[in-house]
């Protein structure tokens, strides 16, 4: 379904989605703002389930979490579940996301513009992993 066209030679799509959710995963592990704001887009929003509370983030804010370190910092490791594509500059990807103590059910719409993939939208759902 990915046509490689739409990217240039050489370039496959599947590998640089997934690349832009690894730099996400990382960035926030590392809670390195500069590096996340690359793979999040400029309208960026989370939607995410915490303690039974739903709480609704946008890019400027969620950003600032990670730079304060109320968000990240915490050893993080990742599994793509799912990832397909709608079209050539829109896919959609559930990633489980693992810490020591949490784990974070992501939803991620991601979009090809500018010449790269972003995440447009997470919704997602954190446990308290036993």
């Amino acid at each position: 379904m990915f046509s490689s066209q739409a990217y240039g030679k050489n370039v496959d799509p599947k590998k640089a989605i997934k690349s832009t959710i690894s730099q996400y995963v990382m960035s926030a592990q590392d809670q390195n703002t500069d590096k996340m704001k690359q793979a999040l887009h400029k309208d960026f929003r989370v939607t995410a389930l915490l303690s039974g509370k739903w709480m609704n983030l946008n890019r400027e804010t969620y950003i600032k979490m990670l730079e304060t370190r109320k968000i990240g910092g915490n050893k993080r490791s990742f599994d793509v579940l799912d990832l397909a594509n709608h079209s050539k500059h829109l896919a959609v990807a559930r990633v489980v996301i693992k810490e020591e103590n949490t784990m974070f059910y992501d939803h991620l719409t991601l979009v090809y513009t500018d010449n790269r993939w972003q995440i447009l939208n997470n919704a997602t759902e954190t446990q308290a992993r036993k």
